[in-house]
Protein backbone atom coordinates (compact mmCIF):
# COMPACT_ATOMS: atom_id res chain seq x y z
CA UNK A 1 0.00 0.00 0.00
CA UNK A 2 1.07 3.57 -0.61
CA UNK A 3 -0.54 6.86 0.25
CA UNK A 4 0.31 10.24 -1.24
CA UNK A 5 -0.83 13.64 -0.10
CA UNK A 6 0.78 16.21 -2.38
CA UNK A 7 4.35 17.40 -2.32
CA UNK A 8 6.51 17.04 0.74
CA UNK A 9 7.07 20.30 2.63
CA UNK A 10 10.82 20.91 2.86
CA UNK A 11 11.71 23.83 5.15
CA UNK A 12 14.23 26.41 3.96
CA UNK A 13 17.74 25.62 5.18
CA UNK A 14 18.98 28.71 7.00
CA UNK A 15 22.31 29.84 5.53
CA UNK A 16 24.24 33.07 5.79
CA UNK A 17 23.14 34.02 2.26
CA UNK A 18 19.46 33.56 3.21
CA UNK A 19 19.90 35.86 6.24
CA UNK A 20 21.88 38.45 4.23
CA UNK A 21 19.30 38.44 1.44
CA UNK A 22 16.47 38.84 3.97
CA UNK A 23 18.17 41.92 5.50
CA UNK A 24 18.61 43.53 2.08
CA UNK A 25 15.39 42.62 0.26
CA UNK A 26 12.96 42.84 3.20
CA UNK A 27 14.39 45.50 5.53
CA UNK A 28 11.11 46.27 7.36
CA UNK A 29 10.45 42.60 8.22
CA UNK A 30 14.09 42.15 9.19
CA UNK A 31 14.01 45.20 11.47
CA UNK A 32 10.77 43.95 13.09
CA UNK A 33 12.34 40.54 13.75
CA UNK A 34 15.36 42.20 15.35
CA UNK A 35 13.12 44.34 17.57
CA UNK A 36 11.31 41.18 18.73
CA UNK A 37 14.66 39.58 19.61
CA UNK A 38 14.55 36.90 16.89
CA UNK A 39 18.01 37.84 15.60
CA UNK A 40 20.68 40.58 15.88
CA UNK A 41 19.89 43.94 14.25
CA UNK A 42 22.86 44.03 11.86
CA UNK A 43 22.96 41.98 8.64
CA UNK A 44 24.69 38.66 9.31
CA UNK A 45 27.85 39.50 7.34
CA UNK A 46 28.36 42.62 9.48
CA UNK A 47 27.57 41.04 12.84
CA UNK A 48 29.90 39.31 15.32
CA UNK A 49 26.85 37.87 17.12
CA UNK A 50 25.25 34.44 16.77
CA UNK A 51 22.22 34.06 14.49
CA UNK A 52 19.63 31.39 15.25
CA UNK A 53 19.54 28.41 12.89
CA UNK A 54 22.35 29.69 10.62
CA UNK A 55 25.11 29.50 13.25
CA UNK A 56 23.85 26.55 15.31
CA UNK A 57 25.31 23.06 14.80
CA UNK A 58 27.37 24.03 11.75
CA UNK A 59 30.44 22.16 10.59
CA UNK A 60 33.63 23.46 12.19
CA UNK A 61 36.05 21.38 10.11
CA UNK A 62 37.00 21.21 6.46
CA UNK A 63 38.40 18.16 4.71
CA UNK A 64 41.84 18.41 3.18
CA UNK A 65 41.44 20.11 -0.20
CA UNK A 66 44.05 20.70 -2.86
CA UNK A 67 44.32 24.07 -4.52
CA UNK A 68 42.47 25.87 -1.73
CA UNK A 69 43.15 29.41 -0.61
CA UNK A 70 43.26 29.95 3.15
CA UNK A 71 42.57 32.96 5.35
CA UNK A 72 43.58 32.83 9.02
CA UNK A 73 42.32 34.99 11.87
CA UNK A 74 45.43 35.04 14.06
CA UNK A 75 45.57 35.35 17.84
CA UNK A 76 46.65 39.00 17.54
CA UNK A 77 43.46 39.87 15.58
CA UNK A 78 44.92 40.19 12.07
CA UNK A 79 44.19 38.26 8.89
CA UNK A 80 46.92 36.22 7.20
CA UNK A 81 46.60 34.17 4.03
CA UNK A 82 48.08 31.23 2.15
CA UNK A 83 47.52 30.56 -1.54
CA UNK A 84 48.36 27.63 -3.82
CA UNK A 85 51.72 28.21 -5.49
CA UNK A 86 54.11 31.10 -5.01
CA UNK A 87 52.96 34.52 -3.81
CA UNK A 88 53.84 37.29 -6.25
CA UNK A 89 56.26 39.93 -5.02
CA UNK A 90 54.56 43.10 -3.94
CA UNK A 91 50.89 42.35 -3.33
CA UNK A 92 49.76 43.02 0.21
CA UNK A 93 46.50 41.20 -0.47
CA UNK A 94 45.28 37.86 -1.72
CA UNK A 95 44.85 37.50 -5.49
CA UNK A 96 42.12 35.28 -6.97
CA UNK A 97 40.91 34.86 -10.57
CA UNK A 98 37.83 36.71 -11.79
CA UNK A 99 34.49 34.96 -12.47
CA UNK A 100 35.76 31.54 -11.33
CA UNK A 101 34.49 29.88 -8.16
CA UNK A 102 37.40 29.97 -5.70
CA UNK A 103 37.41 27.96 -2.48
CA UNK A 104 38.66 29.89 0.54
CA UNK A 105 39.08 28.09 3.86
CA UNK A 106 38.65 30.34 6.91
CA UNK A 107 40.61 29.14 9.95
CA UNK A 108 39.82 30.80 13.27
CA UNK A 109 43.01 30.80 15.37
CA UNK A 110 41.66 33.42 17.81
CA UNK A 111 40.10 32.76 21.21
CA UNK A 112 36.61 33.99 20.23
CA UNK A 113 33.81 32.74 17.98
CA UNK A 114 34.21 34.71 14.72
CA UNK A 115 32.94 34.82 11.14
CA UNK A 116 34.85 35.81 7.99
CA UNK A 117 33.04 38.26 5.72
CA UNK A 118 33.91 39.51 2.24
CA UNK A 119 32.72 42.84 0.83
CA UNK A 120 32.76 42.79 -2.99
CA UNK A 121 31.65 46.40 -3.50
CA UNK A 122 28.10 47.14 -4.56
CA UNK A 123 25.47 45.39 -6.66
CA UNK A 124 22.07 46.40 -8.00
CA UNK A 125 19.07 44.38 -6.79
CA UNK A 126 15.30 44.67 -7.12
CA UNK A 127 13.54 45.77 -3.91
CA UNK A 128 9.79 46.27 -4.26
CA UNK A 129 10.15 46.34 -8.06
CA UNK A 130 12.70 49.17 -7.92
CA UNK A 131 16.45 49.04 -8.48
CA UNK A 132 18.54 49.56 -5.35
CA UNK A 133 22.31 49.63 -4.94
CA UNK A 134 23.40 47.54 -1.93
CA UNK A 135 26.65 46.09 -0.53
CA UNK A 136 27.60 42.75 -2.13
CA UNK A 137 28.70 40.70 0.88
CA UNK A 138 29.14 37.00 1.62
CA UNK A 139 30.29 35.36 4.86
CA UNK A 140 30.83 32.17 6.81
CA UNK A 141 28.82 31.15 9.82
CA UNK A 142 30.20 31.86 13.30
CA UNK A 143 33.28 29.65 13.76
CA UNK A 144 34.55 28.47 17.15
CA UNK A 145 38.23 28.87 18.15
CA UNK A 146 40.29 26.32 16.23
CA UNK A 147 37.47 25.70 13.74
CA UNK A 148 37.43 26.09 9.97
CA UNK A 149 34.82 26.59 7.26
CA UNK A 150 34.80 26.75 3.48
CA UNK A 151 33.64 29.92 1.70
CA UNK A 152 33.22 29.79 -2.08
CA UNK A 153 33.98 33.16 -3.66
CA UNK A 154 33.10 34.25 -7.18
CA UNK A 155 34.14 37.82 -7.94
CA UNK A 156 32.09 39.05 -10.92
CA UNK A 157 34.24 42.09 -11.67
CA UNK A 158 37.90 43.09 -11.38
CA UNK A 159 39.12 45.26 -8.53
CA UNK A 160 39.87 48.21 -10.82
CA UNK A 161 36.13 48.42 -11.67
CA UNK A 162 35.49 49.80 -8.17
CA UNK A 163 38.45 52.21 -8.00
CA UNK A 164 37.39 55.33 -6.16
CA UNK A 165 34.31 53.73 -4.56
CA UNK A 166 34.69 53.86 -0.79
CA UNK A 167 34.33 50.46 0.84
CA UNK A 168 33.16 50.93 4.46
CA UNK A 169 34.70 47.58 5.37
CA UNK A 170 38.20 48.56 4.23
CA UNK A 171 40.83 49.96 6.59
CA UNK A 172 39.49 52.94 8.51
CA UNK A 173 36.18 52.70 6.63
CA UNK A 174 37.24 55.59 4.39
CA UNK A 175 40.41 54.98 2.42
CA UNK A 176 39.68 51.36 1.58
CA UNK A 177 38.29 51.17 -1.92
CA UNK A 178 38.36 47.75 -3.57
CA UNK A 179 37.36 44.37 -2.12
CA UNK A 180 38.06 43.41 1.50
CA UNK A 181 37.92 40.36 3.74
CA UNK A 182 37.06 41.44 7.28
CA UNK A 183 35.97 39.96 10.61
CA UNK A 184 32.99 41.73 12.24
CA UNK A 185 33.92 42.94 15.70
CA UNK A 186 37.69 42.90 15.04
CA UNK A 187 38.81 46.26 13.61
CA UNK A 188 42.36 45.05 12.89
CA UNK A 189 41.22 42.04 10.81
CA UNK A 190 41.31 43.38 7.24
CA UNK A 191 42.74 41.70 4.14
CA UNK A 192 42.53 43.10 0.64
CA UNK A 193 41.22 40.84 -2.12
CA UNK A 194 42.73 41.62 -5.51
CA UNK A 195 40.90 40.46 -8.63
CA UNK A 196 42.81 41.14 -11.89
Amino acid sequence: LAGLDGERDIPTFETTSVWQEEAILHPEEYRAGAEEGEHPAEPICESPEEFPEADEDVSQTVASKSGSYQVFLTEDGTLAFDVPGPVEQGPAGMVIPRSNPTNVIFRNESNEHRRLSLDLGTETVQIDEEDAVVRHQICTTLIEPGGAQLLTVEAPQPTFAVDGQVNPNGPGGEAGDGFWFYVPGVDTAKLELIVP
